[in-house]
């Protein structure tokens, strides 16, 4: 779980709006061209912090994001559960990035979305140190209601920062 000093900072930046899967194109329109992974090339520091800024550079202001909330701390070992916040969109429409960093101690680092139906919508695991929602594009919210955002630290124990960066 979230430190207690954690989840109310979270919940209540998320109270502005929060994100999910984007909203599928009418059939009659060409899909989008793939965008690149914002983060492409990015490598761990292994400082939390300073990481952050350097992904809330590429993926949030580099994009036209600004930063939703201040950069969040929580410490967490790969044998204990996810931390998991309940996200409650008040409205569709609204787009971001959910982005994280761990420090050296931390091997893997995981997020996942998922929304009121069974199953992941989308998530980041794939064995850094860093994680982002939305590499390709802010995740957009076709609809209101209640979803779901797990951090784990997949293999290692230590600190992580959270950021979610928006429109």
């Amino acid at each position: 779980m979230l430190p207690r000093r954690l989840e109310p900072l979270l919940l209540s930046a998320l109270a502005l709006g929060s994100w999910v899967g984007c909203a599928a194109a009418p059939p009659t329109a060409p899909p989008p061209p793939r965008a690149e992974p914002c983060a492409q090339g990015f490598r761990s520091s292994g400082n939390p912090r300073a990481d952050l800024e350097r992904l809330g550079a590429l993926c949030g202001a580099a994009q036209g994001l600004s930063a939703v909330t201040e950069p969040l701390r929580a410490r967490q070992a790969e044998h204990e559960p996810p931390a998991i916040v309940a996200l409650d969109v008040p409205r569709p429409g609204a787009c971001y990035r959910v982005l994280a960093a761990a420090d050296r101690n931390v091997q893997a680092l995981g997020l996942a979305l998922s929304g009121a139906a069974p199953g992941v919508v989308v998530a980041d695991a794939h064995g850094e140190r860093w994680a982002v929602l939305g590499p390709d594009g802010p995740l957009c919210f076709p609809e209101a209601g209640r979803y779901r955002l797990e951090i784990a630290v997949q293999r290692g124990a230590g600190w992580y920062a959270l950021q979610i960066w928006g429109r």
